[in-house]
């Protein structure tokens, strides 16, 4: 799968990816016409944890030009749904079930957590980068 998406870089037009939100919707990331925040997480990973105060106050500030995507890295459904109540995210949160193989993940070319992407509203990568780091740069 990676020869046929290999990892957009900034500029590269964006790859759309449909899976079940927290309210057991369908949702594409091509459903949205704002900036996006992509956040590649897991449940037990301690900085995207660490970062949800900051990103709590991106939303709460951009939300009507930023949706935030969180994409669940989890195998195990409880442990996505638990994780969102535990850390109280109100943005939407996708999950698919299929871990490190999810088709969000081969697709950004992902590799650890957490992993951002931003993209604009014409689907335009417009930065990528890995670990704690929202806005600190």
């Amino acid at each position: 799968m990676q020869l046929a998406y290999p990892p957009p870089q900034t500029g590269d037009q964006y790859y759309d990816y449909t899976a079940v939100n927290q309210n057991g919707d369908t949702i594409s990331l091509s459903d949205f016409d704002k900036f996006l925040l992509l956040h590649f997480s897991h449940a037990a990973c301690f900085y995207s944890q660490k970062s949800i105060p900051e990103q709590r106050k991106i939303y709460d500030r951009f939300r009507d030009k930023l949706e935030i995507v969180k994409i669940s890295q989890d195998l195990n459904r409880e442990a996505w749904k638990e994780s969102i109540l535990r850390d109280s995210i109100t943005w939407v949160n996708l999950w698919d079930g299929e871990g490190e193989y999810s088709d969000a993940v081969i697709k950004y070319g992902v590799v650890g957590a957490p992993n951002y992407v931003l993209i604009s509203p014409d689907k335009t990568i417009v930065e990528k980068w890995f670990g704690h780091r929202l806005f600190h740069h």
